[in-house]
């Protein structure tokens, strides 16, 4: 089971890649494992947005590192992140949890 879930996940990775492709990358689990199976067959780079000092950034760094793909990090302020929550909120006017995910593609 666990082979069969692993050969799904690769193909549907795989059949979503085009020569050159950017991954929205926190170094977690998700985004690192689909950066690790895009970089056998395409261009890749990485793109992560957080605050100066975060974890999530430094998991970023150590994940590209680990990985051996470039990673373009774009730092936030609280001004920028509320003039993005207030741009997205006008497109998807959401909760303010799930709207948190939207904000570091905006900024990007």
């Amino acid at each position: 089971m666990i082979l069969e879930l692993s050969d799904l996940i690769r193909s549907s990775i795989q059949q979503s890649l085009e020569e050159k492709v950017a991954i929205s990358f926190s170094g977690g689990v998700d985004s690192t494992l689909i950066a690790a199976v895009a970089k056998k067959q395409a261009d890749v780079e990485l793109f992560s947005a957080g605050v100066e000092g975060s974890q999530d950034l430094e998991y970023a760094e150590k994940a590209a590192k680990a990985l051996g793909l470039p990673l373009d990090i774009t730092l936030i302020d609280a001004k920028t992140a509320m003039k993005s929550y207030e741009k997205v909120y006008s497109y998807l006017p959401l909760d303010f949890l799930k709207l948190e995910i939207m904000v570091p593609v905006d900024i990007i």
